[in-house]
């Protein structure tokens, strides 16, 4: 069941509302006169690449003028300064990606989020916070359906309509590595905090140090980035992020099973990929 104090009619309302803001309309798509593609398909090492993902509406913008720092739409009420963020290797786009999609279920769910969307009083809201924070930590959320398909449906349909870069940028002199995540101070020190950030590929709560799937260039520091170190990223199936996502997918769990490796167990990830690849 839903653990929430709205109606299941509230519910689909706050969710189309949400499907309604996101537009999906496609156009300035890259022309590729400075920006380059790079086929992942031919790449040996992708450790090291850094990734950052933008919706394809702004192609054209960024082509022309270079990958500029900003506060982006999905860190408007998190974020206070502006920065390029990206993830830096194969097991930070897929750790970010988990760490996303318990982020937009939030986003949609927990009543302290969503009361502003609906008509829900405080009090009510706040006791049923609780209830729900209770219910993402005995992690019981994983295996509702009926939660997870509106936020596997949002997301896909993001991931459809944007592109994944690689950025062309040096440790120690576009970015720090051992930079702080302002962020981790409001999840720090709960078991809450650990299933949102911690699932899948360990991730330090008790660290204020940004973790290398939410890596950024210096916070609140203008930053441009030039096309010519940018390369747009397509696979053999398609040029979107959700191609690459889950073509990076496929290669870290082939790898790992070729070494001998256990994958990790993410939270959400397989089953969103499963849903996109099934959908």
């Amino acid at each position: 069941m839903l653990v929430t104090p709205f109606r299941a009619d509230q519910v689909d309302h706050y969710v189309s509302k949400a499907k309604a803001s996101w537009e999906p309309r496609i156009s300035n798509l890259l022309r590729h006169d400075r920006i380059r593609k790079l086929e992942l398909d031919r790449c040996d090492d992708m450790n090291d690449m850094k990734f950052h993902y933008s919706l394809m509406n702004h192609g054209r913008s960024i082509e022309s003028q270079g990958l500029k720092s900003t506060i982006g739409r999905n860190s408007k009420n998190l974020d206070k300064q502006e920065a390029i963020y990206f993830s830096w290797g194969i097991e930070g786009v897929l750790h970010n990606w988990d760490v996303w999609l318990k982020w937009k279920m939030c986003q949609i769910y927990n009543p302290i989020a969503a009361q502003s969307g609906l008509k829900c009083d405080p009090k009510t809201a706040m006791r049923f916070a609780g209830i729900w924070y209770g219910y993402v930590e005995s992690q019981r959320y994983r295996e509702n359906k009926d939660l997870l398909e509106p936020v596997f449906e949002y997301e896909k349909s993001e991931l459809e309509s944007s592109y994944y870069f690689s950025l062309g940028l040096e440790s120690g002199v576009d970015f720090d590595p051992d930079q702080d995540d302002p962020k981790k101070e409001l999840i720090q020190y709960s078991e809450y905090a650990c299933e949102i950030y911690g699932s899948g590929i360990s991730t330090d709560v008790f660290s204020q140090k940004a973790e290398k799937w939410n890596m950024s260039t210096p916070l609140g520091k203008s930053v441009t980035i030039e096309p010519e170190r940018l390369c747009h990223l397509v696979t053999k199936d398609g040029e979107t992020a959700l191609d690459v996502l889950c073509y990076l997918h496929r290669t870290y769990m082939d790898d790992c099973n070729k070494r001998g490796i256990e994958p990790p167990k993410f939270a959400l990830l397989d089953q969103f990929i499963a849903f996109c690849i099934d959908d």
